[in-house]
């Protein structure tokens, strides 16, 4: 998401930019164009852009004024002048203005201007923002904090906010561009990557990011002053290192009861950052993820175990309530093939056939439609031969118990309309 404001005291100038940009922008880039009647206006609202289109004469503060102030503030907004003055060029380059086009030429020079200015911001964005975010096998993961469930993109660097202005939810939480993403990282053992994100900086945009807790309010996002920054009142400092504590197998319980004791000190104070999300733990102790992990495998299990006697039970009786009230049909051509002069065997043969076609039909259809779904599965997402050779092992198994009980169910079924013939 790349932000442009206009700043101009005239409306049909204003919408005539605005027009401008979306023209300009449509085809290669996300853009939220917003304009102001003033620099006061602006500066009221206080507003992150990375590009502000804006006329050096307006009512108030103008706009090389305006600029000496972002500049002061530290921001580095890129700044395009558009104004019917040429007698200002040289004082809006003291503001390090991108760029001053005059009214006049606007039609002939701005499209390309802007063109190239949208394509700068874009491949700084993508030269240093967001590296990777982490996923697992399952489902992409969703960005840090991220917005209304959305699959864009939108973060916000730094802890969660929750009383956020969620009107103007794109300035706390900018569109990223993602360079690169993986599937496995040193977190995932624990949750197995549905939950915990790892996001990896340049070291370039670190350096320029690490310290935003110091200067932006913990609550809503907002620019705090420094003499406003209260520590776990205005400004709150998330979690800055990650350790790793190795217990040696060897150990004594005194040693384990110990260590819970640590943990659970620490789990107690980072509280404000587990608020967020009961999933989300500041603390893990492999001992707990593994047990927990090894119930749920066997929950998993039992479950999913008894979806398929289910199923399978509830295909049973259907093929059962199938041959019942196909049976007065199937008698009925088995004594017409009687009077037929058919032979006893064939007649025999081919009742068997009826009653096969109600298991034979759904077993190929099940199998075509599993094979197929599972190669969907393995083509969007990323298993390994390891677990494709598992899949496919279980799989096969299970298809062929299913197949046999069927089959004689099938068998019996048979039977049981020969003898009521």
């Amino acid at each position: 998401m790349i932000r442009i404001g206009v700043i101009g005291d005239e409306a049909r100038m204003r919408e005539e930019v605005c027009r401008y940009v979306e023209k300009t922008a449509g085809d290669f880039a996300e853009i939220q164009c917003r304009a102001y009647e003033s620099a006061e206006q602006f500066l009221e609202e206080n507003s992150e852009y990375e590009i502000l289109i804006l006329d050096i004469r307006l009512p108030g503060i103008n706009g090389i004024e305006l600029g000496r102030i972002l500049r002061e503030r530290g921001k580095d907004t890129k700044l395009l002048y558009l104004t019917s003055y040429a007698e200002y060029a040289a004082e809006s380059y003291l503001v390090e203005a991108s760029q001053y086009i005059l009214k006049e030429s606007m039609d002939r020079r701005l499209s390309d201007i802007l063109q190239r200015m949208i394509s700068e911001e874009i491949e700084q964005k993508k030269d240093y923002r967001i590296v990777g975010i982490k996923q697992d096998q399952r489902a992409k993961a969703k960005p840090i904090d991220w917005y209304m469930m959305t699959k864009e993109p939108y973060l916000h660097i730094g802890q969660p906010l929750v009383a956020y202005n969620a009107y103007e939810y794109r300035t706390y939480y900018p569109m990223r561009y993602i360079v690169g993403e993986e599937t496995s990282s040193l977190i995932g053992c624990f949750r197995q990557g549905r939950y915990e994100n790892l996001i990896v900086f340049s070291d370039t945009y670190f350096e320029k990011v690490k310290d935003y807790w110091k200067t932006t309010d913990m609550n809503t996002g907002e620019p705090v002053e420094p003499d406003e920054a209260v520590l776990e009142n205005t400004i709150h400092e998330g979690p800055t290192v990650l350790a790793l504590v190795n217990l040696p197998e060897s150990a004594v319980r005194e040693q384990e009861e110990r260590a819970d004791q640590i943990m659970a000190e620490f789990q107690e104070a980072h509280a404000y950052d587990e608020s967020f999300d009961p999933l989300v733990k500041s603390a893990y102790s492999k001992k707990e993820a593994v047990t927990r992990r090894q119930m749920e495998h066997i929950l998993e299990t039992v479950m999913n175990g008894f979806v398929l006697v289910m199923l399978l039970t509830a295909g049973i009786l259907m093929l059962h309530m199938k041959v019942n009230m196909e049976l007065p049909e199937i008698k009925t051509r088995y004594q017409f093939m009687e009077c037929f002069g058919m032979r006893r065997a064939e007649r025999v043969r081919n009742m068997k056939k009826e009653v096969s076609r109600f298991v034979w039909i759904p077993l190929g259809t099940g199998a075509v439609i599993s094979m197929v779904f599972t190669g969907i599965v393995w083509r969007l997402r990323d298993f390994q031969t390891d677990d494709i050779r598992r899949y496919v092992l279980w799989q096969g198994l299970i298809w062929i118990i299913y197949a046999i009980i069927q089959i004689g169910n099938m068998k019996w079924l048979q039977r049981m309309v020969i003898k009521l013939k």
